[in-house]
């Protein structure tokens, strides 16, 4: 019953006089008494002043109506609870209040809202607790997915939440400061008895209560599709594992695996093997494995397990297939108490077997058990010790049950894609990797993110199809320039108010250590993916070195590593991953660093621009899969957005294609600079080169002329091929030791 008068007014918004469960403590509770919890309104939690009790003592409530004896049990609320409110806590980052309230506002806009230190909090040492009243009671599953909708906000913006919150009658302690420190007994009370560090910051109650609209409308949608997503992969991964179980070869170690997973739930495994299980669904469960907070197993028929989590499939768990991994009770064994080694797993079940079932050795002697792997009758037997069974077995047992691990298809199925794989056309492919390149003040960055926007709109991009997709750029070098870049565009295409599949994320990360912040990158591109409903076609990393995180570019080792992460990016996302870096000091020798990065690299191109040119040039410089692209230019537009607070114009760019530029002629002057720099080339024994492998050694003479002379590059090459043509050039081997090969002027042109 409720221990306090109704006195809500009339007037106030519905939810101040909803009831919620209350009780002192953890220790507080009625099952084993049949007498029903005490209730409080959640206005009146609104005008509590902290309490003095030890931590897990104080005043405590369930953001539930529901308040039989046995509204402290989990499974009750589920069942039978009407919540009320969405909770937080935050124990870690010692996060300013300001920063809270900041977060708490953005996701619940006009919504009522009660955010206060917790018990242990300090001036060095930050907690918040978060109430926000709901506007209409929620069923545990609406309110659990509302839950963790505003964890999600939270944790977006950089403020780690409690997830145990999640759980259907979990306590949420309500203002209390004790005297002293439960753990260091640090005084927390001044001489008279006052809180030394306390709190709290509200919207009071007249604010109505959260409705499902916003922040957290887009955010349940965003889980309920990625439920779905989900649901269909499980689906497809349940199919596939039963496919291969049922073709599976039975080899002589099958009867000992098959006891072992007869007598092993896999329930009581995940228990004992540190798994969490779901609140939602018993079947649900949370590997040790996981980074993330979602719940990526699942048991399958109470006979297996499938995992969509990319943690776990790096580990090794089990068997790994398109979408993450699957197994049964004997594959967690392995993992967990063998470190994934067959061999030894199979070892000590076999051990334990013959153990259980010793022997007889009269003629002739009985066999242990008809499917038993160990030796029958024999003249002159003797029983073969464990080591020798393991070995004879070791290339059954080392192996999963169901054939190689990785996938293959013989000759004479291989059938050709037809299907078109580049989603810029004729320039970059689905799930690929690119390197777009060029000095400092060229344009990269401003032709990217407008290559970017066209993606996320779906819209052709110079004459080229573009099928739509999201966008996920990582601003490496700090938000304001995408910011304004971003701006620039809206503004320049008129595209105020539309919602577009571009995100934009505006700090470091580090892509050099795969335990760094590649799973957190994995999960932004899943995240967006979810939420605006569309695959991620692009992640843009600008730049590589910011990426590196102070790694060496030309250390193989460290180039590798960071090329070993984006593809784990592309494997786990279908992502293409496009790099944006810079050129080396010698220019015509492409992208600087280590070589290891253009080996990898399916698209490279790179973006040059003369110091006085009104124009850039782009070029494709490598592509795997596709033609190489003719090259083009572009210029850049400014674009006005506004005056700062000096009273200067602030300004951004947007690109334009340049005015075609006219490749047929060149002037006498630049031809007979051209000439002097070949002669002055080979007498130096390093001649130019119009051959394109030439690039990689930077004596490109098309690209070098059109660097320190002007005109584009590929008018330069047809002038050349005229002049060999003509007999004013000849390609000849210029140094007899090292096969050097290279242009020699015959004659002058002029």
């Amino acid at each position: 019953m409720s221990t306090e008068p109704d006195n809500i007014h009339q007037m106030a918004p519905a939810w101040n006089a909803r009831k919620v469960v209350v009780f002192h403590g953890q220790h507080d509770t009625h099952i084993s008494t049949g007498v029903p919890y005490d209730t409080r309104t959640l206005a009146s939690l609104f005008a509590l002043e902290p309490g003095n009790a030890a931590k897990l003592e104080g005043l405590a409530f369930i953001p539930s109506s529901y308040n039989g004896h046995d509204a402290r049990n989990h499974a009750t609320q589920r069942a039978e609870g009407s919540f009320v409110a969405l909770c937080g806590d935050v124990d870690h980052g010692n996060h300013p209040q300001q920063r809270i309230e900041q977060l708490v506002r953005g996701f619940s806009g006009d919504a009522a809202w009660l955010i206060f230190s917790t018990a242990h909090a300090r001036e060095d040492d930050k907690r918040w607790r978060i109430i926000i009243p709901l506007a209409s009671p929620m069923s545990f599953d609406d309110w659990h997915d509302a839950q963790h909708a505003f964890f999600n906000f939270m944790e977006y913006g950089g403020v780690e939440m409690d997830r145990a919150l999640d759980r259907a009658a979990q306590p949420v302690y309500l203002p209390n400061i004790p005297d002293f420190h439960a753990k260091t007994g640090e005084i927390l009370r001044d001489d008279e008895g006052r809180p030394l560090f306390y709190r709290r910051a509200t919207t009071g109650t007249n604010a109505p209560g959260l409705a499902v609209d916003g922040q957290l409308e887009a955010g349940m949608a965003a889980i309920a599709r990625k439920r779905e997503e989900d649901e269909r992969e499980r689906a497809r991964m349940r199919e596939e594992a039963a496919q291969r179980r049922a073709t599976r070869p039975r080899n002589d170690d099958a009867p000992i695996m098959e006891d072992f997973n007869r007598n092993n739930p896999i329930a009581n495994l995940l228990e004992l093997y540190g798994y969490k299980q779901s609140p939602r669904n018993k079947d649900d469960w949370r590997s040790p494995h996981q980074q993330g907070e979602s719940y990526a197993t699942r048991i399958v028929d109470g006979e297996a397990w499938i995992s969509l989590s990319a943690s776990d499939v790096a580990a090794g768990i089990g068997q790994k297939c398109r979408s993450g991994c699957f197994g049964d009770a004997y594959d967690l064994f392995v993992h967990y108490e063998h470190s994934g080694d067959h061999k030894s797993a199979f070892r000590a079940l076999y051990q334990e077997r013959r153990a259980s079932q010793p022997q007889s050795y009269s003629a002739p002697p009985p066999p242990i058990d008809p499917d038993d792997p160990g030796p029958e009758a024999m003249d002159d037997y003797e029983p073969l010790g464990v080591d020798e069974v393991a070995e004879a077995l070791e290339g059954d047992a080392a192996e999963t049950s169901s054939g190689p691990r990785l996938p293959y298809f013989y000759f004479h199925e291989a059938e050709p894609t037809l299907d078109a794989n580049d989603f810029v056309e004729g320039m970059l492919t689905r799930a690929a990797m690119s390197v777009l390149y060029g000095p400092s003040n060229c344009g990269k960055t401003f032709f990217v993110v407008d290559l970017a926007l066209h993606v996320s709109l779906g819209k052709e991009w110079r004459g080229r199809a573009v099928d739509k997709g999201a966008v996920v750029y990582l601003s490496l070098e700090g938000s304001q320039g995408i910011r304004n870049r971003l701006s620039a565009l809206r503004k320049h295409h008129e595209l105020d108010g539309e919602k577009l599949p571009f995100v934009a994320m505006p700090q470091p990360v580090n892509l050099l250590n795969e335990d760094a912040d590649v799973r957190a990158v994995i999960e932004l591109v899943q995240h967006v993916a979810a939420e605006t409903g569309l695959e991620v076609a692009m992640v843009i990393v600008d730049t590589l070195s910011r990426a590196m995180a102070g790694g060496n570019e030309n250390s193989p080792e460290d180039m590798t590593a960071i090329v070993a992460n984006c593809d784990k990016i592309r494997d786990m996302t279908g992502a293409h991953v496009c790099i944006v870096h810079h050129s080396g000091k010698d220019e015509a020798r492409g992208a600087r660093g280590h070589s290891s990065l253009r080996a990898a690299t399916d698209t490279e191109i790179e973006i040059t621009r003369e110091p006085e040119a009104k124009s850039s040039n782009v070029r494709v410089a490598k592509q795997r899969d596709l033609e190489a692209a003719e090259p083009f230019s572009f210029t850049l537009k400014s674009v006005a957005l506004g005056t700062n607070n000096r009273g200067k114009d602030v300004t951004s760019c947007v690109v334009l294609p340049a005015e075609k530029e006219a490749k047929d002629t060149l002037s006498r002057d630049a031809i007979s600079q051209a000439f002097t720099m070949m002669v002055d080339a080979w007498a130096a024994c390093k001649p130019l080169s119009h051959k394109p492998q030439s690039r990689d050694t930077g004596r490109f003479a098309p690209m070098i002329f059109s660097r320190k002379i002007g005109g584009h590059p590929t008018l330069w090459k047809e002038h050349i091929d005229e002049w060999i043509y003509n007999g004013c050039l000849s390609f000849e081997v210029r140094d007899s030791k090292t096969k050097l090969s290279g242009l020699r002027v015959l004659k002058p042109i002029i």
